[in-house]
């Protein structure tokens, strides 16, 4: 069976290695963003013969596991596949994986001759957004948004900080006074609040700089 283990920072370099030399480019390729939720919805990696490998739990609360991450895409997939297929097999699951990207699939319905089914999920398609759209905010798709920028702008005076550990608690502060202001349920509260809790410096995660808006005497965004 594969050796899964919990998503943990000591597993970056070599996450970020399978990662670059392909086109991965969903959000489940991102290992700050899995790094954020590791804990709260168990996400697990294990690294095998063929692929790297993730699961989690969905929302549903039931685990799930990804498209494997294949180490080199000239090997035929069936390889990664019967990996993964034999780890969940002796689980007793039924062999069933999410986040197929396009060109994942290309290669599933071009080398595995067995009938698979594909199922759209609409709900946990990717956004992606150009870096020049969101800092201009030009046009009426942007409305709304610029509308928000535009309230805040004119009344808050504040600064920008850079995020160091200085500021961690006071940015928790904030977390929880905005899951007390929404009236969230325990679990809902639970689950926005958690990624604030593994916030790091900018200067230890280069790949993740984030700041502080300090509007008056208390901060505004972390």
């Amino acid at each position: 069976m594969l050796n899964f283990k919990r998503l943990a920072k000591q597993d970056k370099n070599k996450f970020n290695e399978v990662i670059k030399n392909h086109y991965y480019r969903n959000a489940e390729s991102s290992f700050v963003s899995l790094y954020l939720w590791a804990d709260e919805i168990d996400i697990q990696v294990a690294f095998g013969v063929y692929a790297m490998y993730l699961s989690f739990n969905d929302t549903a609360g039931k685990k799930a596991y990804l498209a494997p991450f294949i180490y080199d895409m000239d090997v035929d997939i069936n390889k990664a596949f019967s990996e993964l297929s034999s780890h969940m097999k002796a689980e007793g699951r039924a062999f069933c994986i999410k986040g197929v990207i396009k060109e994942v699939r290309d290669k599933i319905e071009k080398e595995i001759k067995t009938e698979h089914k594909f199922y759209e999920d609409r709900d946990n398609y990717d956004y992606i957004y150009k870096s020049e759209d969101l800092i201009n905010l030009t046009g009426k798709k942007y409305n709304k948004k610029r509308n928000h920028l535009n309230y805040f702008l004119n009344h808050h005076a504040f600064e920008y900080k850079e995020y160091d550990l200085s500021l961690k608690a006071e940015c928790l502060r904030l977390v929880e006074r905005w899951v007390a202001e929404k009236g969230e349920e325990q679990g809902d509260s639970e689950h926005h609040r958690h990624p604030a809790w593994v916030v790091r410096p900018a200067r230890e995660d280069r790949e993740s700089p984030r700041g502080r808006l300090h509007p008056r005497s208390e901060p505004e965004c972390c």
